[in-house]
């Protein structure tokens, strides 16, 4: 930000909105991008210039992705072996 002059909130704004994108294109679920990086990048801060900034980048990002891998999502949440689910919450409770 200090190379471009761009204001520390300014910067965490382009910040958010390439959460944003990136979440909505990886997922295939912009509305998520856009509240994920509203609460997580920008603490619950919500002001209409971020919010719009948000959503068109989710938005544009999730039609790219979209374009490029169809209607898959580009990161599958299908877990394809659940045995595996099993053993990592038996041996995460291991060290609780």
């Amino acid at each position: 930000g200090q190379f471009f002059r761009v204001s520390s909130d300014r910067m965490k704004v382009y910040v958010a909105a390439g959460c944003a994108g990136g979440v909505g294109a990886m997922f295939n679920a912009p509305i998520a991008g856009v509240f994920f990086a509203a609460e997580i990048v920008l603490l619950g801060t919500y002001e209409i210039s971020a919010f719009s900034v948000l959503v068109i980048s989710s938005a544009m990002a999730t039609v790219v992705s979209r374009a490029y891998y169809g209607e898959t999502p580009a990161a599958s949440t299908k877990q394809k072996q659940p045995e595996k689910g099993f053993f990592c919450a038996v041996y995460t409770k291991k060290f609780l």
